[in-house]
């Protein structure tokens, strides 16, 4: 299994399969097993590295904390501008964002199916669509997307390919909504 920037894979299973298991060892929280020789591998940018530092840049998080910002926020914010304060690593946009920027963001809502939302309120969506927008985010910076869930009909637009863990066993399908 490998995940490259800018992907977005969905890891679905029922309780118990492994899905917080493997996204901590993703993100560099939980050592792996070591490799047969006495070390622990990581590897990213397609090269080893013995420690898991700089892993959990590369993955953008779509988490109930910023759900629940978004519907507690009170102010005017559009679609478009919340992505782009993702290269900035705010929820807010307080600068304006470069053009390369702004076709970056723009490029991602459509890859989510959200292009025509661009110019939308964030108070104003669904929680369906809010994380659709939060997973378009992280697309739009290159990060890779990992998401986790339950149940395949949570799976949302932009994601290509499931991880389904059943049994301690893992299978990786294309996404049914893929392109």
């Amino acid at each position: 299994f490998c995940l490259h920037p800018g992907q977005a894979v969905a890891v679905v299973g029922s309780n118990g399969a492994g899905k917080t298991t493997l996204l901590r060892l993703v993100r560099g929280d939980i050592p792996p097993d070591h490799d047969g020789v006495g070390r622990r591998r990581y590897v990213a940018d397609g090269r080893d590295q013995s420690t898991p530092l700089g892993l959990r840049e590369r993955f953008g998080a779509v988490s109930r904390r910023d759900w629940d910002f978004w519907r507690a926020y009170e102010g005017r914010i559009t679609v478009c501008d919340a992505v782009c304060a993702g290269f900035f690593d705010t929820q807010l946009l307080h600068q304006p964002p470069t053009p390369e920027q702004l076709g970056r963001a723009r490029e991602a809502l459509g890859q989510a199916g959200l292009a025509d939302l661009a110019d939308s309120p964030m108070a104003e969506l669904s929680e369906g669509r809010l994380r659709a927008v939060l997973v378009a985010r992280a697309m739009s910076r290159g990060a890779a997307v990992i998401l986790v869930t339950h149940r395949q009909t949570d799976i949302l637009p932009g994601v290509t390919r499931v991880l389904r863990l059943e049994k301690g066993r893992a299978r990786l399908e294309t996404s049914p909504g893929a392109a």
